[in-house]
């Protein structure tokens, strides 16, 4: 008999807005050998979608008090995840998957563009950024 208990996230999106939440999968004894092998099987398989939601979930703030900002990119992993726009900050919560730096690419109501610099992420860590945007730039922000 094989007793599978696990709470899994269904796609990368959902996996990524949990907040930390614990991952438990718990696998009893097999004890028919004709079926063995598809448990096996199915045990992996768990256990492979169980560790792709074991990530921190970070955020990553553009304040932009003057307005001056059209549009924001988060790059860090290989990813370009956009910035949606609450009031006067740029906003995004991104599950970090690897180890690197990045940074947040403004474009400005003036065609400009400048980036604001992410310091050295680490997997599984939970980690704020918080930018002001200006005339001149992008500079970091005290919280």
């Amino acid at each position: 008999m094989l007793t599978i208990s696990a709470h899994l996230c269904g796609n990368s999106a959902h996996c990524a807005s949990l907040d930390q939440s614990p991952v438990h999968a718990y696998v009893a004894v097999i004890r028919d050998n004709r079926h063995s092998q598809h448990m096996r099987w199915l045990v992996l398989a768990v256990l492979v979608v169980v560790s792709g939601c074991n990530t921190a979930t970070n955020s990553f703030a553009v304040e932009d008090e003057q307005g001056i900002v059209s549009g924001a990119n988060l790059l860090l992993c290989g990813a370009k995840v956009p910035l949606r726009r609450t009031g006067k900050q740029l906003l995004v919560s991104y599950a970090i998957d690897c180890e690197a730096t990045g940074h947040v690419a403004l474009t400005y109501t003036s065609g400009e563009q400048h980036d604001c610099l992410v310091g050295y992420v680490t997997q599984g860590a939970v980690q704020s950024f918080t930018f002001r945007a200006t005339k001149k730039g992008c500079v970091a922000a005290l919280r």
